[in-house]
């Protein structure tokens, strides 16, 4: 097949059929795996290699995200992609900033506004488009009815104007002309949002809006104006992440019926403290939350047992806590509420937390029985802290875990490569430490490591034989 594969295969009538149907149902999987079939049936070695590829992908969409063979799926997916994005591309790559693939095809696009205006007719022919992010907005001539009659509006899942600093009165408009009807997700961080655009986003017809983004923005009375601008819209996803929250708007949103359909909510950046935390934890509305981001609200050691003790949050599976100054009293409250107990992502970064009284309380909380994935970066672990975590009789289905800069010295590699607690981990992150090339191979040569995939150590001069296992098992 030759470099632009792609482009040669639309002159195709099959391909072309294929393909409008993957474009039409780009929900089901069917049509993905036909394409993969017809192109095993009918290609070269590179268009099977992009049916191994799509095949994949679906299957990785089915898949636990932290799941062992998620991670070997996500590396044969990107070891195929280095080696044929560009054929796989094809005209596409002209005038795209960036593509992101999804269950095999570039679904997530990122290209200038002038590109789009000048390209649309033919985007949304080439790949099934879901998610679309326009750069330099703010700097063009066109007006907002040109933008607007642009057909390919109409047909986005998902529309991106972060950080482009429109200001108030553009968004007002932008959400009055254009054709969002199917619009599922709406990022508008960093716009200079206000009250004219928030206004206009709750009378904005956007009937399957589930997602949506304000980060970033200082809308003065911040609270009031997202509960206006959300509405009685059922949001699964709301990020509202450094924006203009205090404690009293906190407490708002803690009384906001619209929290009650929400999976994702990420308030890092507000340092909120740990009475209003208190406040939002103990909201009984919070009974869908699936993901919560806290990171850098200095919710404290009270904040820490507010979130212990909420009932409300008892079926949250992803928890992000970065720089929230816990210590290890906030540890010790986090993990002695009954409720905590499904997490399956943990992120405890930078939070002062030493390998004494917080890791000897980490290691008897069984919320670590469900934990996949575990973060202690920048906190002083040290070898004797990961030795009592890695003792703990509830570890054992951690597929990723990440020590940047925890102060392991020299010896680790046999604290690890011993352990068999970690016979699911599958990527593991040592960067930032006193680490030796015995380490190292002790790592890598661990019988208890089988299921390892992605290994990041520091920079070091390794023998060769070495040197070329750690480069197979660098993260793609």
């Amino acid at each position: 097949m030759p470099v632009a594969s792609v482009d040669i295969w639309l002159q195709n009538p099959v391909y072309r059929a294929l393909l409008d149907d993957v474009i039409e149902n780009p929900d089901d999987d069917t049509p993905r795996l036909v394409m993969a079939d017809w192109l095993e049936e009918h290609g070269d070695e590179v268009a099977q290699d992009r049916a191994q590829f799509i095949r994949l992908q679906v299957q990785r969409a089915q898949r636990h995200p932290y799941a062992p063979e998620t991670w070997v799926m996500r590396r044969q997916e990107a070891r195929l992609l280095r080696q044929h994005r560009h054929a796989w591309l094809g005209r596409l790559e002209r005038f795209v900033s960036k593509a992101t693939f999804h269950r095999g095809f570039p679904e997530e696009l990122v290209l200038g506004v002038a590109q789009f205006v000048k390209n649309a007719t033919h985007l949304f022919r080439l790949t099934p488009v879901r998610q679309l992010q326009l750069l330099r907005i703010a700097q063009t001539k066109l007006t907002v009815g040109e933008l607007a009659a642009i057909p390919g509006f109409g047909q986005l899942r998902g529309l991106s104007l972060r950080h482009s600093n429109l200001g108030d009165a553009r968004i007002e408009e932008l959400l009055y002309r254009l054709p969002l009807c199917r619009l599922e997700s709406l990022d508008l961080a960093g716009c200079n949002l206000g009250p004219l655009s928030c206004e206009r986003l709750a009378k904005a017809a956007l009937p399957r809006l589930h997602t949506l983004s304000l980060a970033s923005n200082h809308i003065v009375n911040c609270a009031q104006r997202v509960i206006q601008a959300v509405g009685t819209r059922p949001l699964q996803s709301l990020n509202l992440a450094c924006t203009a929250l205090d404690a009293r708007a906190i407490q708002q949103l803690a009384e906001w019926p619209g929290l009650t359909s929400l999976k994702h909510l990420d308030l890092s950046g507000i340092p909120m403290g740990a009475r209003a935390a208190t406040q939002l934890f103990e909201s009984p509305l919070l009974g869908e939350l699936d993901s919560l981001t806290l990171g850098n609200c200095a919710i404290r050691q009270g904040g820490a047992a507010a979130l212990a003790r909420s009932r409300a949050l008892q079926n949250l599976r992803k928890l992000n806590l970065i720089s929230d100054e816990l210590a290890s009293g906030g540890l010790e409250n986090l993990t002695s509420g009954p409720y905590l107990q499904r997490l399956e992502h943990l992120d405890l970064s930078n939070n002062f937390l030493n390998h004494h009284q917080a890791i000897a309380s980490l290691g008897r909380w069984p919320g670590l029985r469900s934990l996949r994935s575990l973060r202690l970066d920048y906190n002083a672990l040290e070898n004797a802290g990961l030795e009592k975590l890695l003792a703990s009789e509830h570890l054992g289905a951690l597929t990723s875990l990440s020590l940047v800069g925890t102060q392991l010295r020299p010896g680790v590699g046999a604290v690890l490569g011993r352990s068999p607690r970690l016979a699911q981990l599958a990527h593991l992150n040592l960067t930032y430490n006193s680490l030796r090339s015995e380490d190292v191979s002790v790592l890598v040569e661990s019988p208890h490591l089988g299921q390892l995939c992605e290994l990041l150590v520091p920079p070091l001069r390794f023998p060769a034989n070495l040197q070329a296992r750690l480069d197979s098992l660098r993260p793609s």
